[in-house]
Formats: C-alpha cells, structure tokens, sequence
C-alpha cells in the first residue's frame, strides 16, 4: 500500500531531469494578469461533474505543510445540491449589503 512516490522537482535541474516545462516570467505574468474574482456566472453552462473530479485529483498533486495535510475535497455538481451549499456561503465581504448572485447567476458546482 505504500507506494513510493517521486519527490517533486525542486529545482530547475531536476525539474529537466523529470521532463518539466520552465514557466518563464512572461507566462506566468500573463497567467496572474488575467485571473479574476468571479461573483456572477451563467447557470445555463452547467461545469460537468468529471471535470471538478479532474480539477480535485489535480489539487491533491500540490504541496501543503510538508505534505502532512491530508487534502480532502467534496465535489458538488447537481442543482439541488448547489442551491443548499450556495445558502451557506457568504459573498463580497467588503459589500456587506449584497447577498450574492441571484438565481441565474450562481454556481454550477463546487470543490
């Protein structure tokens, strides 16, 4: 059951050794210039459940406080399931007078 698993690359000699990519400057300042806050979204384009499952096995793969965390993720795909969870968040903390997206506006799934 313990399976070996290979250390993370830790620097950029071993990250050519195991065949990653650089992430040069340029790249990752375009990534963090495009990230957004979303707090509106279109109910209509459903996010598929096998795409949240993808992104939470992907999270397992980042480091958390010597990889002693153990991660847990919850996925939540189907509207009724949503609508409970969306009743329990709370949006915009600095807009204490907006309760979040309407109906038509909310979440289609959550991690």
């Amino acid at each position: 059951m313990n399976e070996a698993v290979p250390a993370a690359p830790s620097s950029a000699e071993s990250m050519a050794k195991q065949g990653c990519e650089k992430l040069g400057l340029d790249a990752f300042d375009a990534l963090v210039r495009r990230a957004r806050t979303c707090r509106r979204f279109d109910e209509s384009m459903r996010v598929p459940r096998e795409f949240l499952l993808e992104l939470a096995e992907l999270a397992h793969l980042v480091p958390c406080g010597a990889n002693a965390q153990r991660l847990r993720f919850h996925v939540v795909s189907g509207a009724e399931d949503c609508a409970r969870v969306f009743d329990e968040l709370a949006w915009a903390g600095a807009l204490k007078d907006w309760p979040g997206p309407v109906e038509g506006e909310r979440p289609t799934g959550y991690i």
